[in-house]
């Protein structure tokens, strides 16, 4: 592992490139949602952990209501603990067309 790190790589290079432009991607995509989600810009991760700001009653019902309404999968904040609640995790290690298909399947549940 120490090897791994303390060496250039093209791959690691590359797999930061990809995941800046993901990570871009998905954080515009919110911008378009922000009657739904306020969220943090990641800096160091593959996902996203966006609050919910529209009413809602829990993250996983929230969640629940995207997996049968939008057939989108997010994990619920409250997975992750107690602080974790009203929150959503939103990977963006998928490609872009994934993305991009999710988020116009969530904007046509919650239009604004």
């Amino acid at each position: 592992g120490m090897v791994a790190l303390s060496h250039a790589s093209e791959h690691k290079k590359a797999f930061e490139t990809i995941l800046g432009s993901r990570r871009e991607l998905i954080c515009q995509r919110l911008d378009e949602l922000a009657h739904v989600f306020s969220y943090q810009k990641p800096e160091g991760a593959y996902y996203v952990f966006p609050k919910i700001i529209m009413p809602h009653e829990n993250s996983r019902a929230f969640a629940i209501k995207l997996l049968n309404e939008a057939k989108v999968t997010v994990t619920p904040g409250s997975a992750f603990g107690p602080s974790g609640e009203h929150h959503v995790r939103m990977a963006y290690c998928v490609d872009e067309g994934t993305i991009n298909r999710a988020f116009d399947r969530i904007g046509t549940c919650f239009p604004a």
